[in-house]
């Protein structure tokens, strides 16, 4: 058994120890032991590992078809590993193998079944690796410390199938590859990542540690090609040429490279370029970047500047011109890049000018790139013939500062006129304000670049402390001449003149004042059509008389001062105003009072007729806002008269008789009073007599200040009937009452009531007295007080001679009196009942009617309070025309004659009938009317006297006994 042998026996044991009673994921070792020792007979067909120094440990425990673990672990001293799978020859340094498998850690490796689909090779110390034949992708790690890769066999990397990784993590390794054996010309390239050429099947990858490439050539014109160094850590190359005529070409991205000394080319520090039969070599390099240093440029908005200094730079190079460089301009404003002029600035530096033109001011970078052309050379060093070609190389950018201050703005402030509590702007015609409802407060023009109107922004201070910012702002113009309008919109709450300061920014920064003053007035009141005013004289108005309409939104009522004329040459009186907002301001109404002591304005003249006399009046309505404004306001006034009535009645003081308010009086000058409806009217009072047409004035008088008169007639009034009418024209001469009928009807009567008749009827004990009115309408009296007529009271009856000589004569008592008919006209016969109608004896009597006096007012009178006219002269009627005294006659019941009392007869003197009396107004007496009378008393005396004999005789035997019964009584009287 060979060493492997065994080795494999005695893990192959081990393993089925340690796995004979589970495999991880797999049934139990029952069944799983066979199957891994065939594997691992398959495996050790394929494989031979030939180990010098440490141990070597495999165990392969997965079933077919499953990823497998391969685990190799070494002890002992750093050495070298020879590991044959299949054609594959591969020598390991010391520490982890994976043959066919991919993993984590140095020691372990997975990968498919039976077959090897890529080697990862980890060393854990300073050793050589040799790949020789590897078909299967290969990832090797290196590890600290110095180190190295040989790529292929002796002198051939043709045993090298596949890619192949290489990695020093920590260290500094080198990859070597030989074609040395290559008798054909072949080209290698050489980056900072990888390593290719035509004799190399796949490239070779280079990662972190790798800092050095040695390629040999063959027998064969070769070429070598050298990019780099690069980022990565690969700063070192070996070339060897071989035989033929070989070729390097370095592209090398560092600058200044040497390669004065043969067969090195070196750079500061790297890279370094080792090379032996090589005979031509090309170099291309970056050429020395200038160093550029910025500068501050001033500039203007829209102000273009030519030639100014817009960077500096210096050249290591003592041999280069100005017409090696090209500049580049980025201006930072978004414009394009434009091209610099270099010029030398004979300190030794280079200047980079430009032109330019900022359309808007601010701090803009400026980046300024400086290019350098490059240069071409050669040389021969060492035999070998050398060229270099220097690449255009920059300097970056050099970051230069534009500081563009910004153009300037010319404004000019626009004046603004606006009323109080309106929008300015509203001047003049408030009732047509601007469409946009702002003013223009300022124009301004900008020097610099004409921007958006959104560009410019402007703030208005309106010197009332309020302050907006424009409502709008409005370009005009063409682009030769733009012109900016600077709108804004405000409201003053006070009448005076502000200053207006508009402040304009543009969003570059410049900015630009203008000022301007706002003249503010009182908003303007307009008066509104109000209709004519209604009133009615000496009544008392309280109305609206006019309105108007202040444009100021935020006016008060309290702002106003009104005064009303009334057009009656009164004093003014002040208006009461209220107000309602609205449309277009404020809409005021104004109420006053006032009483309007006529229809009619003084001195203009009336109708002349009865009736009412409207009339109208101006009126004026001043109004004055406390801020300025005034307007007078006109309406007329419709003064309907207050028609004139009177009342009127005749004063019960002047009203006789039975009644104070019958009308019927004794008074010739009757006193009238009654009232006005206006006072201080003046009052005519007339009498139209019965049966008249034409009226009579009787009087005049003004009415007191309540409408109070009195007139007493200016002369008497005759007896008679007459209808009474007043009629009044009022103060100021311009209204006529209507006659106004007082009613009753003035009856005056001054002549009392006379007896016309006396009739004595003593065997019924009654006497008839007979009485008649005069006076009057027609003298026909106007009635006997009927009352004063049938009152005993006012009736005597006596005896004043007896002829049966009797010592005491018998007293009489009137017990009874009627009167018929009983009404107001005519005679009335009135008959007095004595003792109850007891018979009476014959003899002389005294019958006295009492006539009213003051201390018996209730004698007999008429019904205008005349007293009777009772003189009694002997003849009927009675009387002397003055009203007042009793009827006095005496009664000789035996010849049945009346006298006057105390007469003889024949020889009274009466006043014969039908004659008024010396002082008396009393109306002729009408004897017709007594003769009727007489007529009808003596008739009425004939059949009392037939009715008394009659009496008398059926009497006779009373009496006779009556007269015996008295004598014996006086008899007996005067015994005793």
């Amino acid at each position: 058994m060979t060493l492997i042998e065994s080795f494999l026996d005695r893990r192959t044991r081990r393993a089925l120890r340690l796995f004979g009673s589970r495999a991880p994921g797999r049934r139990r070792a029952g069944t799983r032991g066979p199957r891994l020792l065939e594997y691992l007979e398959d495996r050790t067909v394929l494989s031979t590992i030939d180990i010098v120094g440490g141990v070597l440990t495999y165990v392969e425990a997965s079933s077919p078809g499953s990823p497998n673990l391969l685990t190799v672990s070494t002890t002992g001293p750093a050495g070298q590993y020879t590991f044959t799978e299949s054609l594959q020859n591969i020598t390991l340094g010391a520490g982890a193998i994976g043959a066919g498998w991919t993993g984590g850690g140095t020691t372990s490796v997975t990968g498919p079944d039976s077959s090897v689909s890529s080697i990862s090779i980890t060393r854990a110390g300073t050793s050589t690796v040799h790949l020789a034949s590897v078909d299967d992708p290969t990832a090797v790690e290196l590890g600290a410390g110095a180190s190295e890769l040989d790529y292929g066999g002796v002198g051939s990397p043709a045993g090298v199938q596949a890619a192949v990784s290489v990695q020093a993590t920590g260290g500094s390794a080198t990859v070597v590859v030989s074609d040395s054996s290559a008798t054909t010309g072949q080209t290698f390239a050489v980056t900072a990542t990888q390593v290719t050429g035509s004799a190399l099947s796949n490239p070779i990858t280079i990662g972190a540690g790798i800092t050095g490439i040695s390629l040999t050539g063959g027998s064969g014109d070769d070429s070598f090609q050298l990019t780099g160094p690069g980022s990565g850590s690969l700063q070192t190359y070996t070339i060897d040429g071989g035989g033929g005529t070989d070729t390097l070409a370095f592209d090398s991205s560092v600058g200044g490279l040497d390669y004065s000394v043969p067969g090195r080319i070196t750079g500061s520090p790297t890279p370094t370029v080792d090379y032996t039969s090589i005979e031509t070599i090309h170099i291309t390099e970056p050429a020395a970047a200038p160093a550029g240093t910025g500068v501050t440029i001033d500039a203007t908005e829209a102000q273009a500047f030519t030639n100014k200094v817009v960077a500096t730079f210096t050249d290591g190079d003592p041999n280069v011109r100005a017409a090696d460089f090209v500049a580049t301009i980025n201006w930072g404003d978004g414009t394009s890049t434009t091209g610099g002029t270099v010029v030398a600035n004979g300190t030794g530096g280079y200047d980079v000018l430009g032109n330019h033109a900022y359309a808007n001011p601010g701090t803009y970078p400026v980046s300024v790139t400086v290019t350098n052309r490059g240069t071409s050379s050669s040389a021969t060093v060492g035999g070998v013939f050398i060229t270099l070609a220097q690449r255009a190389a920059g300097s970056g950018s050099i970051a230069s500062t534009a500081d563009v201050v910004a153009s300037t703005i010319a404004a000019q402030g626009a004046p603004v006129s606006g009323y109080r509590g309106l929008t300015v702007g509203n001047y003049p015609t408030v009732s047509t304000p601007p469409a946009n409802g702002d003013v223009l407060v300022a124009t301004f023009i900008d020097n610099g670049t004409i921007g958006a109107v959104s560009a410019y922004t402007a703030s208005i201070n309106w010197g009332d402390g309020g302050t907006s910012s424009a409502t709008r702002i409005v370009q005009t113009g063409t682009a030769n001449g733009v012109v900016f309008q600077v709108y804004g919109t405000h409201t003053y709450a006070t009448v005076g003149s502000y200053p207006v300061v508009t402040t304009i920014t543009k969003d570059t920064g410049a900015v630009a004042i203008a000022s301007s003053a706002a003249a503010i007035a009182d908003a303007p009141l307009t008066a509104i059509a109000s209709s004519p005013i209604a009133a009615t004289e000496e009544t008392y108005f309280s109305g609206v008389v006019g309105s108007f309409r202040d444009a100021d939104p935020s006016s008060t009522a309290g702002q106003f001062v009104v005064t009303i004329d009334w057009g009656d040459g009164t004093p003014q009186t002040a208006g009461y105003v209220t107000g309602v907002t609205g449309t277009g301001g404020v809409t005021y109404t104004i109420n006053g009072a006032h009483t309007y002591a006529d229809s009619l304005p003084a001195g203009k003249a009336g109708s002349g007729t009865p009736g009412p006399q409207d009339g109208t009046y101006p009126i004026t309505v001043h109004v004055q806002s406390v801020y300025g404004s005034a307007i007078a306001l006109s309406n007329t006034a419709n003064v309907a008269d207050q028609a004139l009535t009177l009342t009127g009645r005749l004063d019960p003081a002047s009203d006789s008789g039975a009644s104070n308010s019958d009308g019927i009086t004794n008074v010739v000058q009757p006193v009238y009073t009654g009232t006005a409806s206006e006072p201080y009217a003046r009052v005519s009072l007339y009498a139209t007599p019965q049966g008249g047409s034409t009226p009579a004035l009787i009087g005049q008088a003004t009415a007191d200040g309540t409408g109070a008169w009195i007139i007493t007639p200016s002369a008497a009034l005759a007896d008679g009937s007459y209808a009474i009418a007043a009629q009044a024209i009022d103060s100021s001469g311009h209204t006529l009452s209507d006659v106004t009928p007082i009613s009753p009807a003035l009856v005056i009567d001054t002549a009392g009531p006379k007896v016309t008749n006396v009739y004595f009827d003593r065997i019924h004990g009654t006497i008839t007295l007979t009485t008649a009115d005069f006076g009057g309408p027609g003298n026909a009296g106007v009635g006997l007080s009927q009352s004063t007529l049938i009152d005993a009271a006012n009736y005597q009856f006596q005896q004043t001679y007896s002829p049966f000589r009797l010592k005491h004569l018998p007293r009489f008592l009137v017990s009874a009196a009627s009167t018929t008919p009983g009404t107001t006209t005519g005679d009335q016969v009135t008959t007095l009942t004595i003792n109850n109608g007891k018979y009476i004896r014959g003899g002389h009597f005294l019958f006295t009617a009492r006539s009213a006096i003051p201390a018996l007012p209730s004698g007999i009178q008429d019904i205008a309070g005349n007293a009777l006219d009772g003189e009694f002269y002997g003849t009927f009627p009675s009387g002397n025309n003055r009203p007042g005294g009793d009827f006095v006659a005496e009664l000789d019941s035996e010849h049945h004659r009346v006298y006057a009392p105390r007469t003889q007869v024949g020889t009274a003197s009466p006043v014969a009938p039908g004659t008024r009396g010396a002082a008396t107004t009393i109306p002729t007496y009408h004897p017709g009317r007594s003769a009727n009378a007489a007529s009808a008393a003596r008739r009425h005396a004939l059949a009392s006297a037939a009715a008394t004999r009659v009496q008398a005789a059926k009497a006779r035997p009373r009496i006779a006994l009556r007269h015996g019964k008295a004598a014996a009584a006086i008899e007996g009287t005067a015994r005793s």
